[in-house]
């Protein structure tokens, strides 16, 4: 079925872009109805399945979706939705069943210029990009996929699919022999045998069809994972001597808490990577939440510069609240920040003197999360006019730039999946492949030598601790 979407009346389980999947793995009880004669369906779940962003005002209780260049507004117990601006009739109220939003399938599926089959006999749903119309063979072993969960010690196992026969379990030493079970919807005759220890095989009958399972043991199970603090998943290559100064162009931000309870984690990844970074990590919250900012000590702060994901279509709105000692706030911004094409926006705050700076997010003009990219301080019009002029060079890849005779020197540190860094390691083996060496020459020790005028590219490969990552600068000889 390609990239459609399946779904079936009364269940849980659905297969969009070609995988196995749950409406809501939280939430098992959401499912697609049929009321009368209209077949009702999920919101959120297809729309996200499309790649489109959807987002909910609890204060409204209004379901918005943005998909290509249509936005959509559904509110509970309305009987019609805003296409653009547009009212369109839905014959009936939009509902909730089990906290899931349904509205009737031609409808949503009309929206979004989309196709939907139905086949009254299987309660099989598929919604595509055209209007083919699928046989009974498909109808059949699509229903059947959908008619079966496998479970693994009581967790659902995604990945089973009826036309792969064969699948291998890792167990990590320290653990048990793993149980498998199978829920079934329809009328299938299930079989399940479980595997005694380590070595041997489960399996699985369906019908007529067995499907084995063998328990290995984890061979790499003390090997470390490149999502894993400290190990290295990206790079950042600079030149030598040219590096930024540290938190010299504005404040730094010594602490955070945040209302999504992050702070409780070590002070890393998603929570830390807004402040005093790079523009590519983020901090998010759904719905009304807020993060604040510890200076270490009272500061003047003047002013404070904001960037938010997809900040060139959405204006986020949030308050900024100051505090010298953490329990007393005064407001002195409202409004959030609009949308720009800059990198980040400037914000005035008034020369307040402030330890804490809180800013309370009320999502953005196109749902309601809030997603942060970089916030900063500045104790001054001069500091904040400094960072400003460093902009391009703190948030746009960094590239090589030299006349001809003249020597620069690649300084490389790894970046983990928590977005910090660190000193590569003396056993880290580095390559340098320059595309034109007519142009510039690149040694092993990282030392670039800028030959005669013209642009090529060097391609950096760093393998540590048995994980290999690439990047590309761009080399200008002028």
């Amino acid at each position: 079925v390609g990239d459609a979407i399946v779904l079936k009346l009364n269940t849980s389980n659905a297969i969009a872009k070609g995988e196995k999947t749950y409406i809501d793995e939280n939430n098992y009880d959401a499912v697609p109805l049929k009321v009368g004669n209209r077949i009702l369906v999920p919101v959120r779940f297809i729309s996200e399945a499309l790649g489109a962003m959807v987002g909910w005002d609890d204060s409204t209780q209004t379901l918005s979706v943005n998909y290509q260049d249509k936005e959509i507004k559904l509110v509970i117990g309305s009987d019609h939705m805003l296409v653009n601006g547009q009212n369109v009739s839905l014959g009936e109220q939009v509902t909730t069943y089990n906290s899931t939003v349904l509205i009737p399938l031609n409808a949503l599926v009309e929206a979004l210029d989309k196709h939907a089959f139905f086949d009254d006999n299987s309660g099989l749903i598929i919604i595509k990009d055209d209007e083919t119309v699928f046989d009974g063979a498909v109808i059949d072993r699509l229903e059947k996929e959908l008619n079966i969960r496998v479970t693994v010690n009581g967790q659902d196992m995604t990945f089973f699919e009826l036309e792969r026969k064969n699948y291998t379990l890792n167990v990590k030493s320290d653990e048990a022999v793993p149980q498998i079970g199978v829920i079934t919807i329809g009328d299938e005759t299930v079989l399940a045998t479980q595997a005694a220890s380590v070595g041997e095989s489960a399996s699985i009958t369906v019908d007529d069809e067995t499907y084995t399972i063998r328990i290995e043991m984890d061979t790499f199970e003390n090997v470390p994972s490149n999502k894993d603090a400290g190990i290295l998943n990206a790079l950042l290559a600079e030149v030598e001597g040219g590096e930024l100064p540290s938190y010299l162009t504005y404040i730094y931000v010594e602490d955070l808490k945040d209302s999504t309870g992050f702070e409780t984690y070590p002070k890393r990844g998603i929570v830390d990577g807004v402040i005093n970074t790079k523009i590519p990590n983020r901090w998010a919250c759904n719905g009304e939440g807020w993060i604040q900012m510890d200076f270490g000590s009272v500061q003047n702060v003047y002013s404070m510069a904001f960037a938010g994901v997809s900040q060139d279509v959405r204006a986020y709105n949030f308050d900024v609240e100051v505090s010298q000692n953490g329990e007393d706030w005064t407001t002195v911004h409202t409004g959030g920040a609009p949308t720009t094409t800059d990198f980040m926006s400037i914000i005035p705050l008034g020369n307040v003197q402030a330890r804490y700076v809180r800013l309370n997010g009320h999502g953005s003009n196109q749902g309601t999360w809030n997603t942060y990219a970089e916030v900063r301080f500045y104790t001054s019009e001069a500091q904040q006019n400094e960072d400003r002029s460093l902009w391009e060079a703190y948030f746009l890849p960094m590239d090589l730039s030299g006349n001809v005779g003249e020597v620069d020197k690649i300084k490389l540190r790894g970046i983990d999946a928590m977005a910090n860094e660190f000193e590569l390691n003396n056993n880290a083996q580095i390559t340098y492949q320059v595309t034109d060496e007519s142009i510039a020459s690149v040694a092993e020790d990282g030392s670039v030598t800028y030959i005669k005028t013209g642009t090529t590219t060097v391609r950096i490969t760093v393998v540590q601790d048995g994980y290999r990552v690439v990047a590309m600068l761009s080399i200008e000889v002028l």
